[in-house]
């Protein structure tokens, strides 16, 4: 087995994993803004950073 072939069987595997990481990156990072976005306009938007002031939440 030469180099070129080992290049060629690892490429597909490697590319799925690349994506699986970086779709996993995205869904992380959208799951933690909609989450802050939620505790912001329905919940306590104290709870997200106290020094925001009047416009996070009542406090």
């Amino acid at each position: 087995m030469n180099w070129m072939n080992v290049e060629e069987t690892l490429r597909r595997p490697l590319f799925w994993v690349g994506a699986f990481t970086v779709a996993s990156l995205v869904l992380w990072v959208l799951y933690k803004l909609l989450s802050g976005f939620r505790i912001w306009v329905w919940g306590n938007g104290m709870l997200l950073y106290p020094k925001l002031g009047k416009w996070a939440g009542d406090g």
